[in-house]
């Protein structure tokens, strides 16, 4: 479950305006902002909290309204976050900031003069004076402390952030750089002694300029940004043929070059029988070993454990979906495989705990009709049985978790903490006890309570390990409880239970769960559905689970949006 460490910073709408104008080359358009928003400021009654930025890859939301007032569009500023509200006309552009000097009130960012998106139209007639709206960041990147030296690949739109790096050296290593863009967008860049650079003048030919590299001994951090299709061979070769682990290699796409009329993109599978063949492509490993090159026949059957005549007419249906593809040399990777194998998000939507989710959906017809979960109906247990059990599953609920970390601002606000005192016992189960725990202040004694089978992974999903913490499978006596996303994987029965037993061990509860989709988000109808799928109802919104806590014998004390859609409930009892 290792993953990249991020220090998360409350999401605040600011203002700001162009104080002046630099084209750094013919191609580079550097805009220098200012104003007071910049700084602690306040609106609505809201106290909000400065400006920061400490990654050199830190990225801020510039949001654009082409059709209206940029009223229409903004966000609701919430106390430690944000909620986006529906605006379909709504656009929005992620930037690295170049500079900041907070001193001054400066903030600098880069604009790739190419195209005709909003970012660009903007910066073509911005002029001292002109207003820009933005959003973030939202967390930085904490770089691993065993870096012996830097690989840095990118495009022009990379170059701010490379040229932050280096100005900067958050890491005092060495670094290679490889850089994509035609003569007249390269500029000077601060590098020193011991670093090394390379251009070349399309994108596409990055991947094979880092192949070509002297590789360098000890370990590396490679960071890379650029065109999104570009970069797919770059992540693969990092991933499968460097080894790289995935703490030390953050490849990410900052744009995607619109086809030509007549070249479409590849599509995901066309068919139920494309998913189902590309998810055992996947589980059968062959997708994988594909992405080394080309194999024949024969060599997948082996991988596989498959005989060669079963396996083709599977490698044919994926051939027919761009999965993979033949010639003379065997089967080797498609468009298709390659953007799939390159996107996590995707694979776990053929194999991880989204696919089972859609499997489930098989009986949904019956399962609306009995009112029983689709999940429960297919597997033979309810989905937080089922994860308290596995540790994988349980795995997959703390990834899926994750967007909480962004938003503990908003939890370590809540007045309840001030008034808890030294050795106070709060007690934390759900997917994100861990998230939650390590934002608290410190004094509480901090006990966390799941399955006894899934302990150790929520020990291995924190950022730092915490000795002094206690860890049991069964709830006792506490000052304050927390739940937090767990009502989201109960039904309601399960829901109603916990919710009673709680009543016996603690007068204070506190639920934190995703309870509004976030407007950002697409798909929110599907989602829905698969949350219907796993426990039986439609995801809860906070009036349900006050109406279920009620009837459990509690009584609200207190609501707030933390933002995304995630929602803090405060209970006690009578």
């Amino acid at each position: 479950m290792a993953a990249r460490q991020m220090i998360s910073h409350p999401l605040v709408v600011r203002c700001v305006r162009v104080e002046r104008v630099v084209d750094v080359s013919a191609r580079l358009r550097r805009i220098t902002l200012t104003g007071d928003q910049l700084g602690a400021f306040t609106r609505d009654g809201l106290d909000l909290t400065p400006f920061t930025a400490p990654g050199f890859d830190d990225h801020i939301k510039l949001i654009f309204n082409p059709d209206g007032p940029i009223d229409e569009v903004l966000p609701v500023q919430l106390a430690h976050g944000i909620e986006w509200t529906p605006a379909p006309q709504r656009v929005s552009r992620d930037y690295t900031p170049r500079r900041i000097d907070l001193e001054a009130g400066e903030l600098d960012l880069e604009f790739v003069m190419h195209g005709d998106g909003p970012a660009a139209r903007w910066a073509r007639t911005a002029t001292a004076g002109t207003e820009l709206w933005f959003v973030g960041p939202k967390a930085s990147t904490v770089l691993p402390d065993d870096i012996d030296w830097l690989l840095l690949v990118g495009d022009e739109t990379a170059l701010p952030a490379i040229a932050r790096f280096l100005d900067e050296r958050p890491v005092d290593r060495p670094a290679q750089l490889v850089l994509a863009g035609p003569a007249d967008s390269r500029i000077p860049l601060p590098v020193r002694e011991g670093d090394t650079v390379r251009w070349v003048t399309e994108p596409e030919q990055l991947p094979d300029a880092v192949r070509e590299l002297e590789w360098w001994t000890g370990q590396v951090y490679a960071w890379a940004a650029g065109e999104s299709r570009a970069l797919l061979p770059l992540r693969r070769h990092l991933r499968h043929e460097r080894g790289l682990p995935r703490t030390h290699i953050d490849v990410t796409g900052y744009w995607h070059r619109v086809e030509a009329e007549g070249e479409p993109e590849p599509a995901g599978p066309p068919s139920p029988l494309a998913w189902f063949a590309t998810r055992a492509g996947l589980q059968l490993g062959v997708l994988q070993e594909l992405a080394a090159g080309p194999r024949t026949t024969d060599h997948l059957a082996v991988r596989a454990e498959v005989p060669p005549t079963a396996l083709v007419p599977l490698l044919q249906v994926l051939a027919e979906a761009d999965v993979v593809s033949h010639d003379d040399h065997g089967w080797r990777m498609g468009p298709v495989g390659a953007q799939l194998l390159d996107d996590d998000h995707l694979v776990d939507e053929l194999v991880g705990h989204e696919a089972d989710q859609l499997l489930s959906l098989a009986g949904l017809a019956g399962a609306l009709q009995t009112g029983a979960p689709p999940w429960q109906a297919a597997r033979g247990k309810s989905l937080w049985q089922e994860a308290n059990e596995d540790p994988e599953r349980f795995a997959e609920l703390i990834e899926h978790a994750g967007q909480l970390r962004y938003l503990t601002t908003g939890i370590t606000a809540l007045e309840l903490w001030a008034g808890l005192g030294a050795g106070a016992r709060v007690s934390l189960s759900g997917a994100a006890a861990g998230i939650v725990g390590e934002a608290l202040p410190d004094g509480p004694e901090i006990t966390v309570v799941a399955g006894i089978d899934v302990i150790s992974v929520l020990q291995e999903s924190l950022d730092r390990p915490q000795p002094q913490w206690q860890w049991q499978s069964h709830w006792s006596d506490c000052d304050v409880a927390v739940i937090a996303y767990e009502l989201c994987h109960r039904t309601d029965a399960e829901t109603e239970g916990l919710l009673s037993e709680l009543g016996r061990v603690t007068d204070r509860l506190v639920v934190i769960e995703s309870t509004d989709h976030d407007a950002l988000s697409p798909g929110r109808a599907e989602d829905a559905l698969l949350g219907l799928a796993a426990i039986g109802v439609p995801p809860r919104t906070v009036a349900k689970v006050t109406e279920r806590a009620t009837q459990a014998g509690w009584r609200l004390v207190d609501s707030r949006a933390l933002g995304w859609g995630v929602s803090l409930t405060e209970f006690g009892r009578p």
